[in-house]
C-alpha cells in the first residue's frame, strides 16, 4: 500500500490503525474475560451439584448390596450350611452366591468369630488373616460402609444370620471394591473426573498416571478445603472439589474422593466458537475503517500541503502570498486564519523595523553613558591618590625621601589609569586580557594598606590590616586591588563622622578569605540583596552604582565569591573568597617554579 510523501498522512493512518487494533484486542479480551468468568461460575455450580449426585449413587449401591445380602441370608441351602457349621459346605455356598451377585467380597463368620467361608475377586481369591481381624471389627451403621483392607478398599454391608431358638449364628459380609470401574461409573453420571484417595495415595481414578501423580501432590491441601479449588494438572486447568467418606471403623483414615472438571475442555471450545463468530465481522469492519481512514488522510493531507506551502512562502519572506478560498470546514477556517496572520505579520514587521531602529539609537546612547560612568567610577580612586600625593609634594618641609616616594605613587597611579583605559578599550572590542600571576597575600595587603592610608588621609577614618596565615593567590593584581579599594572607598564615604576599617586575611582549607569590616551605620536588610545590581546606588552623593557590580564580576572571574553581611547600626562586613593553597599550586604549576609556591 502506497502512502504518499506526506508525513501527516502516515501519522493519521498509523494512528487510526493502532487505535482500531487496540479497540479490537480490548474487545476480544473483554469478551474472553467475561465469558470465561461466566463459564467458570457455571462449572463451579455444576461441580457442587455433582457432589450430592455421587453420594446418592454410593447410597443406592449400598442399598443394592443390602438387598442382595438379604436374599443370600434367607436362602435355605445357605442357611442350612451355616447351621451345620460345615466349613466346606459354607465355602461352596459362598462361591455359588458370589458368582450370582457378582460381588467383589463375600465372607461368612461363625458364631465364635471363626471364618467359615470367604470369596474375593481374583487375584486375591481368599481373605488373609490380617484382614480377618478388621472384618470382625467392622460395624456397618447404614452409612457408607467403607473398609480398607490390605489389598483394596471395599464398600461393605453386614447382615446378621438369625436361627429360630438359637439367636445369632453368624454374620454375612458382602461388598463391592472401590476400583476404576466405580470411578468410571461416577464419571458417567457426574460428567466429572473421579479419584479416590487413602492415606494420600490414589486407589481408583479416571485420570492417567501422570495426572494422578500431580493431583496426589495437591491432595493434602485440597482435602482440608471445603470449597471448589482451581489447580493446573498436566498443563490443563481443573476445578476440584474433595469430600471424605466415613469408614466402618472409626480408627481408620478417612477415604477421600475428588471430583474434577476440566475448564479447558469445556471453556476453550466455547471460546473458540465465540472468536470465530465474532472475529470475521470485526475483521471486515477493521479493514473498512482502515481504508476509510487512509483515503481521509490522503484528502486532508493534500489540503494541508497547501498550508505548508504558504508557511514556506512566509518563512522565506514573501508576505504577499495568499491562500485560495477553501471549504467551510476546520481546514478552511485554518486557511482564513492563515491569511489573517499573514496580514498581521506584515503590519507587525513594519512596526518592528521602526521600533528596532529606535532601540538601536537608544542602545548606542546607553552604551556611551555606561562607558562614561564606568571610566569616571574607576578613575576616582587613582585620582584621589594622585591628588593626595601631589598635595604632599607641594609641602616645602617634605623630605627628599617623601618627595621621591609620592612621585613614585603618582607614576604608579598614572600607569594604573592607563591599564584601566586599555581594559575599557579591550571591553569595547569584545576582548579580555588576563594578567594573572602568583600573588603573595603579604604584598597585596601592603599595597592595599598604603593606598587606603592615602585615600583616608585627612579624614577621621583609620585602617587596620591583619594577616593570620600567609597564602598565595592566582590573580590579576590590578583587578583584585580595584575590588578592595572600591570597598574601602564605600566604607569611608559611609563613615563621614569617623570610624574604623579592618582588613583581615586567612586561609580556609583551599580558599583564601579576605574580610573588609567597618563599624559604620550599616545597611538596611531590604537593600543588602540589591547591592551588587548595576546602577543601583543607596544614598551616596555622586555614586554611579557600578562599583559593587564590577567588583562582583571581577571576583567571580577569578573563581571566587563575594558576600555582604550588614544590619542597621551593626556595621558592614564584606567577605571575599578566592582559590588559594592547593588550588593555586595545581593551576600555576605550569607557570611558576614549585619552590616559590606556598601551600
Amino acid at each position: 500500500m502506497k502512502f504518499g510523501a506526506s508525513r501527516l498522512q502516515r501519522q493519521l493512518f498509523f494512528s487510526a490503525l493502532g487505535l482500531i487494533l487496540m479497540l479490537v484486542l480490548f474487545s476480544l479480551f473483554t469478551i474472553y474475560r467475561a465469558s470465561r468468568k461466566k463459564l467458570t461460575s457455571y462449572l463451579r455450580d455444576e461441580l457442587a451439584q455433582s457432589l450430592p449426585v455421587s453420594k446418592k449413587f454410593l447410597q443406592q449401591r449400598q442399598r443394592y448390596l443390602l438387598a442382595e445380602g438379604q436374599v443370600i441370608a434367607n436362602d435355605p441351602r445357605f442357611f442350612a450350611a451355616m447351621a451345620e457349621g460345615d466349613g466346606s459346605t459354607a465355602q461352596a455356598e459362598a462361591e455359588r452366591f458370589q458368582a450370582i451377585v457378582n460381588a467383589d467380597l463375600l465372607a461368612v463368620i461363625g458364631p465364635r468369630g471363626e471364618l467359615l467361608a470367604s470369596v474375593m475377586e481374583k487375584p486375591e481369591g481368599r481373605i488373609k488373616e490380617t484382614d480377618l481381624v478388621l472384618l470382625k471389627k467392622f460395624n456397618y451403621r447404614g452409612q457408607n460402609g467403607m473398609l480398607a483392607l490390605s489389598q483394596r478398599i471395599y464398600q461393605l454391608v453386614q447382615i446378621p444370620l438369625q436361627a429360630p431358638g438359637h439367636g445369632e449364628i453368624g454374620q454375612l459380609l458382602l461388598g463391592y471394591a472401590i476400583d476404576s470401574s466405580l470411578a468410571r461409573s461416577l464419571k458417567d453420571i457426574t460428567h466429572s473426573e473421579v479419584c479416590f484417595f487413602l492415606n494420600g495415595g490414589p486407589v481408583a481414578t479416571t485420570l492417567n498416571a501422570a495426572r494422578t501423580a500431580e493431583l496426589e501432590r495437591f491432595s493434602p491441601s485440597l482435602n482440608r478445603s471445603e470449597k471448589v479449588n482451581e489447580v493446573s494438572i498436566g498443563g490443563e486447568d481443573f476445578l476440584v472439589l474433595c469430600r471424605s467418606l466415613e469408614t466402618g471403623l472409626p480408627s481408620q483414615t478417612p477415604i477421600w474422593y475428588c471430583l474434577l472438571k476440566s475448564e479447558d475442555k469445556v471453556i476453550l471450545p466455547l471460546m473458540n466458537q465465540i472468536f470465530r463468530s465474532f472475529f470475521l465481522p470485526v475483521l471486515i469492519g477493521t479493514v473498512i475503517t482502515i481504508l476509510g481512514s487512509y483515503f481521509l488522510s490522503m484528502k486532508i493531507g493534500r489540503r494541508l500541503e497547501k498550508l505548508v506551502a504558504g508557511a514556506n512562502q512566509i518563512s522565506s519572506g514573501n508576505l504577499d502570498f495568499t491562500l485560495p478560498p477553501s471549504a467551510k470546514d476546520e481546514i478552511g477556517r485554518l486557511s482564513e486564519a492563515f491569511n489573517q496572520m499573514r496580514i498581521s505579520l506584515k503590519n507587525r514587521l513594519e512596526e518592528l523595523k521602526e521600533a528596532h531602529a529606535q532601540a538601536l539609537r537608544e542602545e548606542r546612547l546607553g552604551i556611551v553613558g555606561r562607558m562614561a560612568a564606568t571610566i569616571i567610577h574607576d578613575f576616582r580612586g587613582p585620582m584621589q591618590v594622585i591628588q593626595g600625593s601631589a598635595e604632599l609634594l607641594a609641602v616645602p618641609e617634605a623630605s627628599k625621601e617623601k618627595r621621591e616616594r609620592h612621585s613614585g605613587v603618582i607614576v604608579q597611579q598614572v600607569e594604573r589609569m592607563a591599564n584601566m583605559t586599555q581594559e575599557l578599550l579591550d571591553f569595547a572590542k569584545g576582548e579580555s586580557r588576563a594578567r594573572r600571576v602568583v600573588l603573595d597575600i603579604e604584598d597585596l595587603l601592603t599595597e592595599i594598606n598604603f593606598q587606603a592610608e592615602e585615600l583616608c588621609r585627612n579624614t577621621p577614618v583609620r585602617v587596620d590590616v591583619e594577616l593570620k596565615k600567609p597564602f598565595q593567590l592566582w590573580a590579576d593584581k590590578e583587578k583584585i586591588l580595584r575590588v578592595f579599594m572600591n570597598l574601602i572607598r564605600n566604607a569611608k564615604e559611609a563613615m563621614a563622622g569617623g570610624g574604623g576599617i579592618k582588613i583581615t586575611a586567612f586561609l580556609d582549607r583551599v580558599e583564601g578569605v579576605i574580610q573588609v569590616v567597618d563599624n559604620g551605620p550599616g545597611i538596611a536588610p531590604e537593600l543588602v540583596g540589591r547591592l551588587f545590581q548595576p546602577f543601583a546606588t543607596f544614598g551616596k552623593a555622586g555614586g554611579t552604582g557600578l562599583g559593587l557590580a564590577l567588583s562582583k564580576k571581577i571576583v567571580e572571574e577569578h573563581g571566587g565569591a563575594i558576600q555582604c553581611d550588614s544590619g542597621p547600626g551593626e556595621g558592614t562586613t564584606f567577605t571575599i573568597r578566592l582559590p588559594a593553597g592547593e588550588k593555586v599550586a595545581l593551576e600555576t604549576i605550569a607557570h611558576t617554579e614549585t619552590s616559590k609556591i606556598l601551600i
